[in-house]
């Protein structure tokens, strides 16, 4: 059962998703009775996790939606980089969404201007996709240049921009964080520069990847099936739901959007507290001048000498003590003590059973 469940978190093809998006993903094949407590348990003490994911410090205020009707009727798009230059002189990437279905499309480029988007939204998006109704950027200065007002004019398409001084409020930023997480996750040993190759197996990932908006993956979303993993086409379930594809209803997706919407910011997360006691295990947050671009952006672990106040505490990083704030602390995962003689926990539950 620890290769089943790891075969579906670690494996390169799912990249260390979140605990019900890892279950899901073996419950197209696999079942046994405590496959729930077990998932959550291998996630909890999944050090790769906890070293290249962000934690929620405080609840998000709600963000006014951009409700599309349907399937690449509003994209959203932005230019990410300069990232370390990569053998193939690849510096930058466009990334679009489409806000309907999630699906993600991103391309890396030497450099990026207006003709370059254009050229790259004409030959990867609307040949592809169909021209969209509105397209969502930010205030940058390639999105406000004449060339690319003229080109949304003649092609009647809709500008939106983003908040200034709030990033979030653009469709495709949390798109952006979930494709940088997928990366870290991709490249926890590989050098910085070759982050350009690992981007068409980030995409897979996030298009394999159900969504809490529409309750499905981009791929059913948009195609009405699921992309198919390694080995699906042996297994006589995945055949039989592939046979069965449907296009879902967009106005079945557009009212999971609004539920999903109105759950979330129904009454403010309790986020727990954090707290840390002299001898505890943590991670700390690498400084923005040492973290590598597309490294883990936590490092450990290291042990807590004291709690100097409720919010700051002293440690041991290889030899010399330091003091940081709680925000720059997370726990080590549980599972991952130092060295020594323990037997994993031994399970008598049967074996996973395929359907």
């Amino acid at each position: 059962m620890q290769q089943v469940i790891q075969w579906h978190h670690n494996n390169e093809d799912c990249s260390h998703p979140g605990r019900d998006e890892t279950i899901r993903k073996i419950q197209q094949i696999y079942y046994w009775k405590s496959m729930a407590h077990q998932v959550g348990l291998y996630i909890k003490r999944c050090l790769t996790c906890a070293a290249v994911k962000t934690r929620q410090i405080q609840q998000e205020a709600p963000m006014q939606a951009h409700r599309p009707t349907g399937p690449f009727e509003t994209t959203s798009i932005d230019i990410l980089g300069p990232y370390p230059l990569t053998p193939r002189q690849n510096r930058y990437m466009i990334i679009v969404e489409d806000t309907f279905t999630k699906w993600v499309e991103a391309k890396p480029f030497h450099k990026v201007d207006i003709n370059i988007i254009l050229r790259y939204l004409e030959e990867e998006i609307i040949s592809r996709y169909g021209t969209p109704r509105k397209i969502i950027s930010d205030h940058g200065i390639t999105f406000q240049s004449n060339a690319y007002l003229r080109y949304c004019a003649r092609n009647h398409i809709e500008i939106l921009y983003s908040a200034v001084e709030h990033q979030k409020a653009n469709p495709v930023e949390r798109r952006v964080q979930e494709f940088k997480k997928v990366l870290r996750s991709l490249m926890h040993e590989q050098r910085d520069e070759t982050w350009d190759l690992y981007i068409q197996k980030a995409l897979y990932v996030l298009r394999t990847r159900r969504n809490a908006a529409t309750a499905e993956t981009p791929s059913k979303a948009l195609l009405g099936y699921e992309l198919p993993l390694p080995t699906h086409w042996e297994i006589p379930l995945y055949d039989r739901e592939r046979r069965r594809a449907r296009h879902i209803p967009a106005a079945e997706i557009r009212n999971r959007q609004i539920e999903y919407q109105t759950r979330k910011y129904a009454r403010p997360d309790q986020i727990p507290k954090v707290t840390f006691r002299p001898g505890d295990r943590v991670l700390t947050r690498k400084p923005i001048s040492t973290k590598k671009q597309f490294g883990p952006s936590w490092t450990g672990p290291y042990v807590i000498n004291r709690k100097i106040s409720n919010e700051i505490y002293e440690l041991d990083r290889e030899g010399h003590m330091i003091t940081l704030h709680v925000d720059q602390l997370r726990p080590v995962p549980p599972g991952n003590e130092p060295a020594q003689d323990s037997d994993s926990d031994s399970d008598h539950d049967p074996g996973p059973e395929r359907e």
